[in-house]
């Protein structure tokens, strides 16, 4: 399906100044629509006309204003959203409805007039109008795990995975947008092939922005790019938690699952991976320290500091987003004196990238089964430097 945005300038023909796909002129005899807002669903046989009705705009499309609605790719970005239905894919969680129908006042027939359409809700004047990819071109989405985090007036940090069918030497394009109803911009200029992280230095504080990063290979040909991730870029301190879930489910409560399984690791302290390097470092129960564990006794690290919330428990310790980092799942107190759920993770740069593992099933299972606990497993393999 087209993106709202893409809808708009077929619609339009490619001019930005039209208020109709026709130009500015009434719409009467020009499209099919619902002129008193009178029309019942139920009579749609008596209402609805070919597709190939009316003539053509600047691009040679039909029935761009009018007869049924035109379904479209809002691309709403998730973690801002307040209500979701619960659908295994994000992009197909909420669409939008374009160009009005045959049920529709003339308010709906407008360049740009959006109208939300649910995954649970069915409409008897709805229709699409898919988009053909161009020849050699593969328009479906990789996942590589991206995160993104404000590190204040540093900017937005972005990370990724390299997955195992990644060549080597393949590098990567970060691009950036205000909005997902459009493929944004490119922001480097070169490809990325020593790391899978960036530093997106220009982001204004106060804003949210959304990226995504695409695969070159050696001649600058694009592969199949990211999922989509977005971030509010702030100027106050960093923070590295990348976010937070307030408990909307009272009764009851979250049980830390740390205890005497960390052996031979002294008591009190959880093995993770916070830095990226191939060695593992220890940490406080309350996540503010962290250690080097030499075999007797435990080597503070001088100016790391995990965990920067007050009053907040540590729940579960694992690789959540492919970097090879840990990630630390807290409770935390919210301002209304609730417990919420917050995600942080290392805000540091990577100088280097590792053959991503999460793409696998069994490794993804393990993970969600036994890395609070820090069992051994055919899976917990060396890391392959690409």
């Amino acid at each position: 399906m087209p993106t709202t945005a893409e809808f708009e300038y077929a619609a339009s023909g490619g001019a930005a100044d039209r208020l109709y796909p026709w130009g500015d002129d009434a719409p009467a005899g020009r499209a099919n629509f619902d002129p008193q807002g009178d029309r019942a669903f139920n009579r749609w046989a008596d209402f609805l006309q070919p597709a190939a009705t009316g003539e053509p705009n600047a691009f040679g499309l039909r029935g761009m204003s009018g007869n049924v609605w035109q379904m479209a790719i809002a691309r709403a970005d998730p973690a801002i959203a307040t209500f979701r239905y619960r659908m295994d894919d994000p992009d197909l969680l909420e669409t939008a409805l374009m160009g009005g129908s045959w049920a529709r006042t003339v308010d709906y027939l407008q360049r740009g007039a959006v109208e939300g359409l649910g995954s649970g809700i069915r409409y008897p004047d709805a229709g699409f109008r898919p988009v053909r990819a161009p020849s050699g071109q593969d328009w479906r989405l990789q996942p590589r795990r991206l995160t993104a985090i404000a590190q204040g007036q540093k900017g937005i940090l972005l990370g990724w995975s390299v997955l195992a069918d990644d060549p080597p030497g393949r590098g990567f394009h970060v691009y950036r947008a205000a909005s997902r109803e459009h493929d944004g911009f490119r922001i480097t200029t070169q490809p990325i092939t020593d790391r899978s992280t960036y530093l997106d230095g220009t982001a204004d504080g106060g804003r949210r922005f959304h990226y995504y990063v695409c695969p070159v290979d050696a001649t600058g040909r694009p592969g199949r790019r990211s999922e989509w991730i977005g971030v509010t870029a702030s100027d106050v301190t960093p923070t590295n938690a990348i976010v937070t879930f307030e408990l909307l489910y009272r009764q009851g409560g979250l049980v830390p699952v740390f205890g005497d399984l960390l052996e031979p690791f002294p008591r009190n302290w959880t093995p993770l991976e916070w830095d990226g390097d191939p060695t593992r470092e220890l940490m406080s129960t309350d996540a503010r320290v962290l250690g080097d564990f030499d075999g007797r006794q435990v080597v503070l690290k001088k100016g790391v500091l995990p965990n920067t919330i007050e009053k907040s428990s540590v729940i579960m310790v694992a690789d959540l987003y492919g970097d090879f980092r840990d990630e630390l799942v807290l409770t935390t107190p919210t301002a209304k004196g609730g417990k919420a759920v917050t995600v942080i993770m290392a805000a540091d740069e990577i100088p280097f990238r590792y053959e991503g593992a999460l793409e696998e099933r069994e490794y993804r299972y393990w993970i969600a089964r036994n890395k609070g606990g820090a069992y051994a497993s055919i899976h917990d393999r060396k890391l392959v430097r690409k």
